[in-house]
C-alpha cells in the first residue's frame, strides 16, 4: 500500500452455508471472524451480517472486515475471498463491494475536491464495471454527478462546510457516500460491482486510496469555478496521471475496461 491510512471493506454475497458456519471457516484460516446480527458497529474481527439487499438463492450475506492496515490487510481479504470461493458462496447484480477508507484528517478542502473530482472521473471509472454499476443504474450506488458536471462544480463551490456537502448530496446510497463519515470517521465507495476476486478488491482499495489522498492536493481541484477545461470529464489518460498510480495498476484497469466490453 502507498500510505498508511487504514480501511475496510464489506463483500456482498449469497452463501449456501449459514452465517455461523461461513465465520467458523474464516476463523479457522486464520482470520478470526463472528457471526452477528445486523449492526453498524466497528468491530475488532471480521463479521458476517445479513443484508436485506442482497436477493437471490441461499443466505443473504454481508462480510464486514474490522479496521485495516496496509499489507497486512490485504493478506486477510485474501484469505477471506479464498475461504468465500471455496465455501461455495456467489455473486450476482444485487451484490456490491463496498470500501470506507478513513477521513478523519478531512478538512472541508478535501471533501470538496474529491466530490468534484468523482464527478469528473466518473465516466473512467463506471467503464471498470458492469452496465448496472453505471451512471444512475444501481438504486444503491446513484451517479455522484448532480444534473451536469459543470453545475455539480459550481454547486459544490458554493457550500461553505461539509454538512453542506452532506445535505447536496442528500443520501448514502451514492458512489461516493460522505455520510459515512459521521458514523464511522470514514468516505465510502459504493461503485464496485459485487466480487470476491482477490485482485478485483486489492486493485479497488489501491485506486480508491489514492483518490482521497489526492484531495489533500489544493493543485487537484477538479472542477474550479465556470471553467469549461476543468468541467470537462476527465480520461483514463487524465486519471492515472492525476493519481499517479503505477503502471502495474493502469495496465490492469485497461485490461478490466476490455473485459468488461467483452463480457456485455
Amino acid at each position: 500500500m502507498e500510505t498508511s491510512r487504514t480501511y475496510g471493506i464489506e463483500i456482498e454475497c449469497l452463501s449456501t452455508l449459514s452465517h455461523q458456519a461461513l465465520a467458523a471457516l474464516i476463523t479457522e484460516a486464520g482470520v478470526p471472524c463472528q457471526q452477528q446480527g445486523y449492526n453498524h458497529n466497528t468491530t475488532t474481527c471480521w463479521k458476517i451480517v445479513n443484508d436485506g439487499s442482497v436477493m437471490g438463492s441461499g443466505y443473504s450475506t454481508e462480510v464486514v472486515s474490522p479496521v485495516l492496515s496496509g499489507e497486512e490487510g490485504l493478506r486477510q481479504i485474501e484469505i477471506v475471498c479464498r475461504v468465500l470461493g471455496e465455501a461455495g458462496c456467489t455473486i450476482n447484480r444485487s451484490c456490491g463491494l463496498h470500501v470506507h477508507h478513513d477521513a478523519r484528517d478531512f478538512k472541508f478542502g478535501n471533501w470538496k475536491r474529491l466530490v468534484k473530482a468523482y464527478a469528473k472521473f466518473e465516466d473512467v471509472l463506471d467503464s471498470f464495471m458492469p452496465e448496472s454499476r453505471r451512471k444512475n443504474n444501481n438504486t444503491y450506488c446513484r451517479s455522484a454527478v448532480i444534473g451536469t458536471l459543470g453545475g455539480l462544480c459550481e454547486k459544490v463551490n458554493q457550500q461553505t462546510n461539509y454538512v453542506g456537502i452532506k445535505s447536496m448530496i442528500g443520501t448514502r446510497y451514492v458512489k461516493l457516500n460522505v455520510e459515512s463519515f459521521l458514523r464511522h470517521g470514514t468516505v465510502e465507495f459504493r461503485h464496485h460491482s459485487g466480487t470476491m476476486d482477490f485482485d478485483k478488491i486489492a486493485n479497488w482499495i489501491k485506486v480508491t486510496q489514492a483518490m482521497v489522498e489526492m484531495s489533500h492536493n489544493p493543485h487537484k481541484d477538479y472542477g474550479y469555478g465556470s471553467s469549461v477545461r476543468n468541467t470537462k470529464a476527465g480520461t483514463f489518460g487524465e486519471f492515472f496521471k492525476a493519481l499517479n498510480l503505477s503502471d502495474e495498476i493502469k495496465g490492469y484497469y485497461k485490461n478490466r475496461v476490455q473485459e468488461v466490453r467483452r463480457v456485455a
